[in-house]
C-alpha cells in the first residue's frame, strides 16, 4: 500500500482543517477468498472529479505478462471509487488479502500536496515521467495520460502484487522493501 503520512497529505480547499491523523481507511468492498482460477477484474465508477488511469483490459493485458506463479494467490483487482475519506490521503492502491484495489486520481492529472516530496518520491515520479513543482506553499505532481498509465501498470500494480507474493516478511518496512523491489524487477525493469 502506498499510504503516506502527514508530510504527503493532499492539500484541501479549506487548509485550516486537517484530516484526522493516523486513520486507516479500508476499502468498502471486501471480496472473500474463493480460490478462483482466474483473476476477476472489476471496475467501479471513479467518482466526481476523479478518473481511473487504466482500464480493465489494460490490467488484464499487463497481468498476462507476469510469470503465472505470481498470479496464483491474486483473486480480484478492483478499480475502486474515490471516497471522501480516501481523498484526504494520497493512496494510489492497496493490497488487502488476495485482492488489489487501484484508486483513481484527479481528472486534471495534477496532485497537490502541502509538503515537499521526499527524495525517493521525487525519484519514483521522475522514473515514470511525473514532474514535481512548488507553487507557493504547495507542491504539485503533474502527470500526462501516458506517464500516469505507465506509473500505475508498471509500478503501482506490480508493487501491490509484490505484497501478495511476500510470504516471508512480517515487518512493515521489510514488506515495503520487498514490494518495491518486486515492482522494479517485474514492472519497470522488465518493460525497458
Amino acid at each position: 500500500m502506498r499510504f503516506q503520512g502527514k508530510h504527503k497529505r493532499r492539500a484541501r480547499s479549506d487548509t485550516k482543517k486537517e484530516p484526522p491523523k493516523n486513520i486507516f481507511y479500508a476499502n468498502p468492498t471486501w471480496y472473500e477468498p474463493e480460490n478462483r482460477k482466474e483473476v476477476n477484474i472489476i471496475s467501479k465508477p471513479a467518482g466526481k472529479y476523479y478518473m481511473h488511469l487504466v482500464t480493465v483490459r489494460e490490467v488484464a493485458d499487463r497481468l498476462e505478462q507476469v510469470p503465472a506463479r505470481f498470479l496464483q494467490a491474486l483473486e480480484v483487482v478492483e478499480l475502486s471509487p474515490m471516497t471522501k475519506n480516501r481523498s484526504k490521503f494520497p493512496c494510489y492502491a492497496m493490497q488487502w488479502g488476495q485482492n488489489i484495489y487501484l484508486y483513481p486520481i484527479e481528472e486534471n492529472l495534477i496532485e497537490t500536496y502541502v509538503a515537499p516530496p521526499r527524495p525517493e518520491q521525487q525519484i519514483e515520479a521522475r522514473r515514470f515521467g511525473g514532474k514535481w513543482s512548488q507553487e507557493g506553499k504547495l507542491w504539485k505532481l503533474r502527470w500526462t495520460p501516458k506517464t500516469i498509465k505507465d506509473f500505475y501498470l508498471e509500478n503501482i500494480l506490480m508493487h501491490e502484487l509484490g505484497h501478495i507474493n511476500d510470504d516471508d516478511n512480517n515487518n512493515p518496512n521489510k514488506r515495503e522493501a520487498f514490494a518495491n523491489s518486486f515492482a522494479i524487477k517485474y514492472g519497470w525493469k522488465s518493460r525497458r
